[in-house]
């Protein structure tokens, strides 16, 4: 379950940036722009949505994992762990970046 600090510190992140809407699920919190998912809490890490040159690069740099859903690894997705919820605002370039590219999406 995403809990309060980490939902904060995302809505506190992402206040700034345009039809950015947070949502507070009873397990997890999911993030939206113009009505596309961009980011979401599973557990206590996120998982973002970012181009797949970018995803490939922050595994090779190990500053994330990959997204596995079943047996299928997703490209377009990358899960970003931290031990202490504040570690995220470091993350906050990759928030807007991810933001940014599902407005690309169809």
């Amino acid at each position: 379950m995403a809990d309060n600090v980490l939902v904060t510190i995302l809505s506190s992140m992402l206040a700034d940036l345009p039809n950015v809407r947070i949502e507070q699920k009873a397990n997890h919190v999911t993030c939206r722009v113009g009505g596309k998912v961009f980011a979401y809490t599973r557990d206590d890490d996120v998982v973002i949505k970012l181009p797949r040159e970018q995803v490939r690069t922050l595994i090779n740099q190990n500053k994330a994992v990959p997204l596995v859903m079943g047996k299928k690894e997703m490209k377009e997705w990358v899960v970003i762990r931290h031990s202490q919820p504040s570690a995220f605002n470091k993350d906050r370039a990759l928030f807007r970046a991810a933001a940014a590219f599902a407005l690309t999406q169809p």
